[in-house]
């Protein structure tokens, strides 16, 4: 994993994901081993997911900006990607609700057709 051993969380920056405390405002650390893991194990995927929700949105800002400057061809081109990193999102890693990536689907594809 090719990861800083830094974490930003909560406006305090932490030297390992172990550090994170699981509750704002609570200062006490797991003291079981299961519970030393269950939150070493939160915090990896918790920043997997967040770097997979950036490259979601940065995906769809891309397809938005393309459809916005009248780039029709190319936001054509980019429409399939977009679809796809949504379903993934939605079935595969649980990142968004199967309506949510529907909805942004939709929405998406919508604004494509208003702008012909």
């Amino acid at each position: 994993m090719g990861e800083s051993k830094y974490l930003y969380s909560r406006g305090r920056l932490f030297l390992h994901t172990s550090l994170i405390i699981g509750r704002p405002g609570e200062d006490t650390m797991p003291i079981t081993s299961s519970a030393k893991k269950a939150l070493r194990q939160s915090g990896k995927r918790h920043i997997r997911n967040v770097k997979q929700k950036n490259a979601l949105k940065a995906l769809v800002k891309a397809y938005r900006k393309a459809v916005v400057a009248g780039k029709k061809d190319e936001a054509a081109k980019l429409l399939p990607g977009v679809y796809r990193a949504l379903d993934k999102a939605a079935k595969r890693r649980k990142i968004l609700k199967k309506n949510t990536a529907s909805r942004l689907k939709s929405r998406l594809a919508k604004t494509l057709a208003k702008s012909s």
